[in-house]
């Protein structure tokens, strides 16, 4: 079985532009012989660079009435309300679809298509003035300014460092719908 699967690795380097020409043709005969479809247990998919992990955490401690929660599916609940959902890339609004927030491949976050953020080394969300909203691997959610000044800002309990970005978007965009004496979704 693991010759099998060498003779195929090698099949597939091979087609994939190696240089051994003279391999090709029996690697290739041999890897369609011998390859057997085999079972495979059910995996969780891996998220693409361009998907943010989901990991369900709630967030807490951000405004003292707001109850801010992602499920697994990607909804994001505010005060007990379907408001949000996470779709590759993208926090949408449930009501309209509306994108919020977009992060691409390169690291760059979009709000709105207006401002501009990044996402540095650490995975923490820098604004164009140099502040960042950092999440520590315990789940405290930080703003640090450019000068070094900083206070925590929220907790987010279930948080796991590989949703890191993840807890950034949802951290940014919960405070700006939740801000406010009423917020937009009281």
């Amino acid at each position: 079985m693991k010759t099998a699967r060498s003779i195929s690795l090698l099949a597939l380097l091979v087609a994939c532009g190696g240089s051994t020409p003279g391999l090709a043709r029996t690697a290739t005969a041999t890897a369609t012989v011998t390859a057997t479809p085999t079972p495979t247990a059910t995996a969780p998919v891996a998220a693409t660079p361009r998907d943010l992990v989901i990991v369900p955490m709630s967030l807490t401690s951000l405004t003292p009435k707001a109850s801010v929660e992602l499920k697994q599916d990607g909804t994001v609940e505010i005060d007990h309300k379907p408001t949000l959902k996470f779709v590759g890339s993208e926090l949408r609004e449930i009501d309209g679809g509306r994108v919020l927030m977009t992060v691409k491949p390169d690291g760059t976050a979009e709000y709105m298509d207006a401002l501009k953020l990044k996402f540095d080394e650490h995975d923490a969300l820098v604004s164009p003035r140099g502040t960042k909203l950092i999440v520590d691997d315990d789940g405290v959610v930080r703003s640090r300014k450019r000068d070094g000044s900083e206070h925590s800002v929220a907790k987010l309990v279930g948080f796991t460092p590989a949703a890191r970005r993840t807890a950034c978007v949802l951290t940014f965009v919960s405070a700006i719908l939740t801000s406010g004496p009423t917020g937009k979704n009281r």
